[in-house]
């Protein structure tokens, strides 16, 4: 199965053109890194309530991108609810993380 950001970009793409539809830069870092979020909580790394997000298993997926997002939030001091770490891994360039091998998609996105 697709992780699904590529399946958001899929979605995006205008096959007619060969161009994704127009969307803001700043939607589109949110809804990516929503999906990337999704795609832990699929694979039984983290888990949600209404107020907080906490990671169930450390152990890597095997995807340089979700296993920087699953570190970075296994890292943090606090417990922030999934709209903080939408906001805060958005905000970073991109998402933060330089020493991923960013998805081609990813760059033909911003």
């Amino acid at each position: 199965m697709l992780p699904l950001g590529e399946q958001i970009l899929l979605l995006l793409l205008d096959e007619r053109r060969g161009e994704f539809e127009p969307i803001g830069k700043y939607v589109l870092a949110r809804a990516m890194v929503g999906a990337v979020l999704m795609d832990l909580a699929f694979a039984n790394r983290i888990d949600t309530d209404t107020t907080s997000l906490w990671v169930v298993d450390r152990t890597p997926t095997g995807n340089p991108l979700f296993d920087s997002v699953l570190e970075r939030v296994a890292g943090s001091a606090t417990t922030e609810p999934a709209s903080a770490w939408i906001k805060t891994l958005s905000e970073e360039q991109p998402i933060g993380f330089a020493s991923v091998r960013w998805p081609v998609w990813w760059n033909a996105a911003f």
